[in-house]
């Protein structure tokens, strides 16, 4: 399991706060202000490399990720799904698809991270979608 001071997990942390606040807002100018989500964050120590591959791969491949997690949760529109919800299933669709990850890493702290930001039920949620994208993955090679 990560630990609290892990610069992956702190980037995946960052990046939430990040894309999550692109999700919410009509304009992709957000005025996130990164020191002060570090800050409530308490967030002291990331990959800077990682945390900007994986901001700008979601990104660029917004809609194909947006495709595929709506193929795998048949049973919720895109509209419908808890925002936050659907930040970590953008970032971990992306990890699957675009970096080196292990998968089980990938899941491993979708989940954490849906267990810090997200519902009662996120964690079982995101934990379905992201089999059946890793499913449709393998199925891809």
């Amino acid at each position: 399991m990560k630990t609290a001071i892990d610069p992956r997990h702190q980037v995946r942390r960052l990046a939430l706060a990040k894309i999550y606040s692109l999700e919410t807002t009509d304009n992709t100018n957000t005025n996130l202000s990164e020191d002060i989500v570090k800050e409530t964050l308490d967030i002291k120590n990331i990959d800077k490399k990682l945390y900007t591959k994986i901001c700008e791969g979601v990104e660029k491949k917004h809609d194909e990720l947006l495709e595929r997690i709506s193929r795998n949760s048949t049973d919720w529109e895109l509209k419908k799904i808890f925002k936050v919800d659907l930040t970590i299933l953008l970032i971990a669709t992306w990890e699957l698809l675009y970096n080196t990850a292990p998968t089980k890493v990938v899941i491993d702290e979708s989940v954490e991270l849906a267990k810090e930001f997200g519902s009662d039920d996120s964690t079982r949620f995101i934990n379905g979608v992201l089999a059946g994208i890793t499913d449709e993955i393998n199925n891809d090679k």
